[in-house]
């Protein structure tokens, strides 16, 4: 539960009876259920719900901060996506003959083809086989926590978070808590806004894991110890920031690379609001500094098909059915 191989500190939080909750997500089943477990929890502290959705028109223009975003997600490619990247085929095929020559040429292409059938056929089986997974697992559960949640959700375009207009709604709120499970970064301004703790929900084991993807790549290593969530302070860095709770979820030989996935962040949601309760119980918190020389930050794009392959490969093949049970038998 606690990271006792970091630094321990303890912060002071400002005392107050008023608790309130902004919660902000992504918009999968698994965020859902994020918010209305935070809402079942703490019913008459939650003043607002922020669903991201890039289907929603934005409200400002101003600079695209999205390459700074770090997701827990294997995101789905754009159809606009995939013409850009078949658009920049045929651009560097003539330019790749007349520097590196016919065989220079295939092995670069080879590279490019290689990441678009990942970004093509890996990448969207992917999606549908995680919305598959978070159905069996919280679709249930979802339909039980409805009966006694009420809050709708605002849903707004992801880069809108860097935008004025949500700035501002953040700072008339002025809430205690600005909890957080999937998303960008967020900037200074909105996050000195809070009057308690912003805190984020990490699918992966900070510090060594931060960053996007940091389950699978955590599987792609084939080590079971570093599948974990982790509740942190919530900082400009990408999952950076004093840590809270740590801990590994119980897995099944059956799981899959998505059920293992899903099962971290359920567990971490649980975390989140052990979290919550003892700030409210308690200002002095105990935290854990994550050493900035300590682990590595992953790219969405550094997930690539390589990578992808070598985790199906292990789980199409019961490499999680053994590694249990030999655990087990250990």
């Amino acid at each position: 539960m606690l990271p006792n191989e970091l630094k321990e500190d303890i912060i002071t939080l400002p005392q107050t009876d008023q608790h309130t909750i902004v919660i902000v997500t992504g918009n999968g089943l698994r965020h859902q259920r994020f918010a209305k477990r935070i809402q079942q929890a703490f019913p008459d502290q939650v003043v607002a719900w922020y669903e991201l959705d890039n289907t929603v028109s934005r409200k400002e223009t101003h600079p695209n901060n999205t390459k700074n975003a770090i997701s827990n997600n294997i995101q789905a490619p754009t159809t606009s996506k995939i013409n850009k990247i078949l658009s920049r085929l045929s651009q560097e095929i003539p330019k790749s003959l007349s520097k590196y020559g016919f065989l220079g040429t295939l092995k670069k292409m080879g590279a490019l083809l290689s990441h678009i059938y990942y970004r093509v056929f890996i990448m969207r089986n992917t999606g549908k086989k995680m919305l598959e997974a978070e159905k069996a697992l919280f679709q249930e559960e979802l339909r039980e926590l409805e009966k006694s949640t009420t809050l709708v959700s605002i849903k707004i375009h992801p880069n809108d978070v860097h935008g004025k207009i949500f700035i501002d709604e953040i700072k008339k709120l002025h809430p205690y808590f600005f909890l957080t499970l999937s998303g960008p970064l967020y900037r200074e301004s909105l996050l000195q806004s809070i009057r308690g703790a912003a805190i984020n929900q990490h699918a992966g084991h900070s510090p060594l894991f931060k960053g996007s993807n940091t389950i699978h790549w955590a599987l792609y290593h084939r080590d079971l110890t570093h599948v974990s969530s982790t509740i942190h302070i919530t900082t400009t860095g990408a999952d950076a920031g004093q840590i809270l709770r740590r801990s590994n979820p119980c897995l099944f030989p059956y799981d899959s690379i998505e059920t293992v996935f899903l099962r971290t962040v359920a567990l971490g949601t649980e975390l989140m609001i052990e979290s919550v309760n003892e700030i409210m119980q308690n200002k002095q918190v105990k935290v854990f500094a994550q050493p900035k020389s300590m682990g590595k930050t992953y790219l969405n794009k550094s997930y690539n098909f390589h990578i992808a392959k070598a985790v199906n490969r292990d789980f199409n093949t019961s490499w999680l059915h053994d590694e249990l049970n030999n655990q087990r038998n250990f």
